[in-house]
């Protein structure tokens, strides 16, 4: 009887033990379903089946039709509401219309704080010392260049997005705060590249008066490389 329950419970175990393929299915599953559930959140809708059907046996060809799924190819399946006028907006003109509104409060951001950093009058160039702000950011860049090109450039583009959303005092900040709670970029952790999105995204959490939003989109283009262009 022993015997029997143990062979059985093996072939138990055996089924729940995921395969590679299986294991990469699930987490581009995983991260489709999430980016849909932050942009329904933000008001989006989505009435269009997305997530193909499951096949009885994963291979590589169906990974790879998950991972072509885009960020285009979601929103283009998705509708809006214009609150503004009441109109029902395409995924990607609705988009569209939200970018445009992060960028106007972006730059309204950046001027009021432009506006508080003003240096007096009387400070002379030849006197003028680096800030904290400016040290901590040119210390990060000089430790992310170390690395491959791949990791150093997408980290570039990330800093450079936050400083011309948040601001460089802002970013300064959450980099210092983060590095004192132990997150570090170090060589284990650029050439796996989730362990890198995962320390992106946990960085987010240091920074100070970044609004909900903002945040949720970071995390949807550090999960879906999104709009990592540096910014204009």
């Amino acid at each position: 009887m022993g015997a029997f329950l143990l062979q059985n419970w093996r072939k138990i175990m055996a089924k729940r033990k995921m395969t590679p393929n299986q294991k990469e299915y699930a987490k581009q599953i995983k991260r489709i379903k999430q980016f849909i559930s932050r942009a329904e959140k933000r008001g989006y809708i989505f009435e269009d089946i997305i997530i193909p059907e499951k096949p009885k046996r994963i291979t590589k060809q169906a990974i790879k039709k998950l991972r072509d799924i885009k960020p285009n190819d979601l929103y283009q399946k998705a509708r809006a509401v214009d609150y503004e006028t009441g109109e029902i907006l395409t995924g990607l003109d609705a988009r569209k219309l939200e970018r445009k509104a992060s960028a106007k409060k972006a730059a309204k951001t950046r001027k009021k704080k432009q506006q508080k950093i003003q240096k007096p009058e009387t400070q002379s160039k030849e006197a003028y010392y680096p800030s904290f702000t400016d040290i901590v950011i040119s210390n990060y860049r000089v430790h992310i260049h170390q690395f491959n090109e791949h990791a150093s450039s997408l980290l570039e583009n990330w800093l450079n997005k936050i400083i011309s959303t948040n601001g460089a005092d802002d970013t300064a900040k959450m980099l210092n705060d983060g590095a004192e709670a132990g997150y570090i970029v170090t060589y284990q952790i650029v050439y796996k590249q989730e362990a890198l999105l995962q320390y992106m995204s946990a960085m987010l959490n240091y920074l100070p008066e970044a609004g909900a939003r903002f945040k949720e989109e970071m995390m949807d283009a550090i999960e879906i490389m999104e709009d990592w262009e540096s910014p204009e």
